[in-house]
């Protein structure tokens, strides 16, 4: 079994943004069971800011493969420009994509943690 084409067409910032997805979720998980005492709502507002870290990865990873496009389409042939531009465009966006729906999830477990100690 191997990875979707569109997780490879994504580049290497998807291992990243995975990595995260796995590290982040982990750290929400371990701060909502843990929240007792005067810790309880410290931890969490915490773990809050590693909802963003894969939506990050993306970022950068579409940025880098924007720039990566940018210095590649002038060496192409003039016909073939806009055409090799837009489908490279297309591809660039994956990371950004991924990483925003992995920031998404993590924030409905957050609020779900958030729910539990709250009461």
């Amino acid at each position: 079994m191997g990875f979707p084409q569109w997780f490879i067409d994504g580049g290497q910032f998807m291992y990243l943004i995975v990595m995260a997805l796995f590290v982040s979720t982990g750290i929400i998980i371990a701060a909502a069971v843990s929240c007792r005492g005067s810790t309880k709502i410290t931890f969490m507002k915490i773990a809050f800011g590693f909802i963003f870290l894969p939506a990050i990865f993306g970022a950068l990873g579409h940025y880098i493969a924007y720039v990566q496009i940018l210095s590649a389409v002038p060496m192409v042939d003039p016909s073939m420009k806009q055409e090799i531009y837009d489908i490279s465009i297309q591809y660039a966006r994956i990371p950004s994509f991924f990483g925003g729906a992995g920031s998404l999830f993590l924030l409905f477990i957050w609020m779900i943690g958030y729910k539990l100690c709250k009461r």
